[in-house]
């Protein structure tokens, strides 16, 4: 869960109500929120949101869904956004760089204290959860007065750029940025190895920032901006106007006047943000059998728009229209849960099932729990991923070879397949903690997807363990060693039979066999791929198949 700080005044503020603690605790839970902590002193509160609630991530967005659910607001909530004035230009070469760009203004803006607060605290939590560490979306925020339309998003040469970096005294080139300035050093890999850095620019030469690196310092913002320019640009387009939406309502919330901004992209046009209100029915008859209810038509569209959709009836069914800034609402079962919160999590009765049954551990768990500790004494430390995981990893890096399956709505590119393997989410462990010293060993324990030809899903949920060690002598010889000895302790004699996989170097892999049955795989990782996933030792690795040792 995501922690987010609010100001009890401030909160107050925005709900348009007063806040009593106990209560509000016992209702955060109805939302899906929980308060972690309050402090009497400060009267500062720190509440959990789910991470799938991005419009939760701020004082703004939590005040928003506690209006609804005390009744201070009712059903569907659209934004009077303007109609744009101002334009950015894309350069078509912003293609090969950072492609999507999406902006807009918010006039009229109070910079009191705890705006300023809930600003940088929603960007950071949307850098950090959504948007990939700023690889898929950054956000700028701009002092708009400071600038004059219209607007260049285009790349230029490093050494070409000149700008004085937000923070800084003196004007640096695109390099510069890079190597002296504190952000520039944190973010340097995601220009590494590009000829070009991306530029905002207004319409006489001023460098409004070098995303997704800093902004500059001559359009910064402070206590006396009335009026902002923000810009939300990024490689994923699904997270880039999702970010985008989600500031433009929370500074609405702040009751600014927001101004869309026109994009073009050599012929082509649109309005930023772009704000859909999409469409879905959803069968009474299905919300009952899932939560146990017995509720009428009427009172699942009341209880619709108490959580801020517009509901109607629809034959038996009901006609949802759901709010722009809802990006966590995908399948039926979202719908059903909104009808649960509003209903009231607490006042849902627990029923004893009418069957007597005496749960245990599956075996397989025990099974994986064995293995666990197994890995653990030979040194092992454990690490857990999730099971959706980005496609390019696989395809482009692991080379893994077998059909994945792809989601068909993926909310962002980072998200858009379920795992075949547990090895590319090892090796980008490995990545992001090369600066520790070898030698290192690693391993995750859980589930991947793969296809098959039976059923009608076609797809098979398997349990893996799979281990990894990088170090300077990593080898076939170590990982057979460690795998052997894993498997020998569960009463299982493994043999070794070559065979060739993209992963892994040529000769220097195999399958693991117990019988006849195929039970995992061994190799060392091919030298390409290493590159592929910055790191410069040797690595090996194994992958065994849970279920098959069953």
């Amino acid at each position: 869960m995501a922690s987010v700080e609010v100001s009890k005044k401030d909160l107050e503020k925005l709900m348009g109500m007063e806040i009593v603690i106990p209560k509000l605790e016992e209702d955060l839970f109805d939302e899906k929120m929980e308060l972690d902590h309050y402090d009497d002193k400060t009267e500062t509160l720190v509440i959990e949101t789910e991470y799938d609630r991005p419009d939760l991530l701020s004082a703004e967005g939590i005040a928003r869904q506690l209006r609804l659910y005390y009744g201070k607001q009712k059903g569907l909530i659209k934004y009077d956004f303007k109609p744009a004035k101002a334009r950015v230009r894309v350069s078509k070469e912003m293609k090969k760089y950072r492609p999507y760009a999406h902006y807009f203004i918010a006039k009229n803006v109070r910079m009191t204290e705890e705006l300023v607060k809930q600003l940088m605290q929603i960007q950071e939590k949307l850098h950090e959860v959504y948007a990939g560490n700023r690889k898929l979306a950054s956000i700028g925020v701009y002092d708009f007065d400071k600038t004059k339309p219209d607007y260049e998003y285009k790349p230029v040469k490093p050494k070409e750029i000149k700008f004085t970096p937000l923070g800084e005294t003196t004007e640096m080139n695109g390099i510069e940025v890079l190597e002296k300035t504190e952000k520039g050093r944190e973010f340097a890999w995601l220009l590494e190895g590009k000829d070009k850095y991306p530029l905002l620019v207004d319409s006489t030469g001023r460098v409004l920032s070098m995303p997704p690196i800093l902004n500059s310092e001559d359009t910064k913002v402070d206590e006396n901006t009335h009026n902002l320019f923000v810009d939300v640009t990024g490689t994923d387009e699904k997270t880039v106007r999702m970010i985008t939406v989600i500031l433009a309502t929370m500074l609405a919330e702040r009751r600014a006047s927001i101004e869309k901004v026109i994009v073009e992209e050599g012929s082509k046009k649109f309005e930023t943000p772009i704000t859909e209100y999409e469409e879905k029915t959803i069968s009474v008859e299905l919300v009952n059998k899932m939560l146990g209810l017995e509720l009428s038509q009427e009172e699942v569209v009341k209880l619709f728009e108490k959580q801020g959709f517009d509901a109607k009836k629809k034959g038996k069914q009901v006609k949802v229209t759901i709010p722009c800034y809802r990006f966590d609402i995908l399948h039926e079962a979202d719908l059903v849960e909104e009808v649960a919160c509003a209903y009231g999590l607490n006042s849902m009765k627990p029923k004893l099932p009418n069957v007597f049954t005496i749960g245990e551990k599956h075996k397989i768990e025990k099974t994986t729990d064995v293995l666990r500790e197994l890995m653990i004494g030979l040194g092992f430390q454990e690490i857990a991923t999730f099971i959706l995981s980005n496609s390019k990893s696989f395809e482009e890096k692991v080379r893994v070879g077998e059909k994945i399956l792809k989601l068909k709505n993926p909310m962002s590119e980072e998200y858009d397949c379920l795992r075949n393997t547990l090895i590319p989410k090892l090796l980008e462990f490995l990545s992001k903690n090369k600066h520790y010293e070898l030698p290192q060993k690693v391993f995750e324990a859980g589930d991947v997807v793969v296809f098959t030809n039976k059923g009608e899903e076609k797809t098979r949920t398997e349990k893996r363990i799979a281990g990894v060690i990088i170090s300077a002598d990593a080898g076939f010889t170590q990982a057979k060693s460690f795998a052997e000895s894993i498997l020998r302790n569960i009463g299982v004699k493994p043999e070794f039979e070559a065979k060739n996989y993209d992963t892994f170097i040529i000769g220097r892999s195999a399958e693991i066999k117990h019988g006849k049955k195929v039970i995992g795989i061994i190799g060392e990782i091919h030298p390409q791929i290493i590159t592929d996933f910055e790191l410069e030792n040797p690595i090996a690795v194994f992958e065994l198949r849970i279920d098959e040792l069953l």
